[in-house]
């Protein structure tokens, strides 16, 4: 599970891209999200072994009006894979 949100006051689209720390391994990279849309449910492009994982979220703005980026944050965030 994983809560992303692009809050409706936003005039920008935004993508997410999660990545470990360690390694700098893709693990999800979201599509476009409009303003007022949100994920809650993400599926890893890979499977990882039960444990903890430092993990970077880099946030990307996009201008809906030319599609260009214009700005990018990054959230440190632990994975947490549970089986």
């Amino acid at each position: 599970d994983l809560g992303i949100e692009n809050i409706p006051q936003n005039r920008y689209y935004c993508r997410v891209i999660l990545s470990r720390d360690d390694d700098g391994s893709v693990l999800y990279e979201s599509k476009g999200i409009k303003p007022g849309q949100y994920i809650d449910r993400i599926k890893l492009k890979s499977k990882l072994a039960a444990g903890e994982y430092p993990c970077t979220a880099t946030f990307i703005a996009t201008d809906p009006e030319n599609m260009k980026d214009v700005g990018q944050v990054e959230v440190a965030v632990q994975v947490s894979v549970l089986k």
